[in-house]
């Protein structure tokens, strides 16, 4: 047989494309399929629900100050009137750019 070491060599060298096909299959995974990112993620959601089972219903009390979920830091009072004031400090901005 003249032609073996050839159809060997040609069968060898399919086999190594398509373990390279398979290779770059498998590196363009997204990253939220791997089991590490999904651990961590649900290790995170875990955390959150914790944070509101220890805060019980925040309509139970009338704490009258904004903090973290997570550090349960609580903020200032200029944080306090930007999130109470949002819609028109938002609209008042909007205002001096079409003006602008």
């Amino acid at each position: 047989m003249i032609a073996g070491p050839d159809i060997s060599r040609v069968v060898f060298e399919f086999e190594k494309t398509f373990q390279a096909a398979n290779d770059r299959e498998k590196s363009l995974k997204h990253h939220k399929h791997y089991p590490a990112v999904q651990n961590n993620f649900a290790k995170e959601v875990r955390a959150m629900v914790s944070a509101f089972e220890d805060l019980k219903s925040p309509y139970l009390e009338d704490r009258g100050h904004l903090f973290s979920l997570d550090t349960k830091m609580i903020t200032g009072k200029d944080m306090i009137h930007t999130v109470y004031n949002v819609e028109n400090i938002v609209k008042r901005q909007y205002r001096s750019f079409v003006a602008e």
